[in-house]
Order: structure tokens, then C-alpha cells, then sequence
């Protein structure tokens, strides 16, 4: 397959469980999150995550772009340590949705 379009394909399902995962953890945390806002919180981070960029300035500057939106585009008044906290719960919904899934496909095999 070819590279660009797999990155095609792959970003919108990126931001599109990405999005989810920060609605539920945002849910979770009794944060106020619109899911179109979380889906393009999580376009742009991944789009981010794709710089040329030597070490862990990419990973860096994506996490610093994810909290400075949630800080903008939701109820969370500060970034240490609420919007960290929702970024944290996020991760672990997409982990654990990734370990349903493979978990689901595994069973079926």
C-alpha cells in the first residue's frame, strides 16, 4: 500500500477514536468537551505527530498543542492538572478500547 495513502486513511480514524476517547474521558472527569471539538483536538494532534522532527520534540509538540486546545475548547480552567488528567484518562479509554478490540478479533480467530 502506498505510504501517503495510508496516512490518509489513517488520520481521520485516528482523529475519529481519538475524539471519542477524550468525550468519554472528558465525561468521566465532568468536563465539558463537544465531541466535534475533541475529533478535531485529535485530527490536529496527529497531524502534529507527523513534523519531521528530530527526538521527542514531535511527541512533545503534539501534547503541548492537545492540552493548549483543551485548555481553549472546553470547561477546563486549568491546564496542570486538569486538563493533564483528561489527556491521561483519554489514553487509557484508547488502550483499553484497542485491548477490547484485539481482544474481540483474537476470540474470533
Amino acid at each position: 500500500m502506498n505510504p501517503f495513502l495510508y496516512t490518509l486513511i489513517s488520520l481521520p480514524i485516528q482523529g475519529l477514536i481519538g475524539g471519542t476517547a477524550l468525550w468519554v474521558a472528558a465525561k468521566i472527569t465532568k468536563e465539558q468537551l463537544q465531541w466535534k471539538a475533541g475529533f478535531i483536538i485529535a485530527l490536529l494532534s496527529s497531524l502534529v505527530s507527523l513534523l519531521p522532527l528530530g527526538g521527542f520534540l514531535t511527541g512533545l509538540l503534539s501534547i503541548g498543542l492537545t492540552l493548549f486546545l483543551l485548555y481553549k475548547w472546553s470547561t477546563v480552567d486549568q491546564i496542570w492538572p486538569h486538563a493533564v488528567i483528561l489527556a491521561v484518562v483519554a489514553a487509557i479509554c484508547q488502550y483499553a478500547a484497542l485491548f477490547f478490540f484485539l481482544s474481540c478479533i483474537m476470540a474470533f480467530r
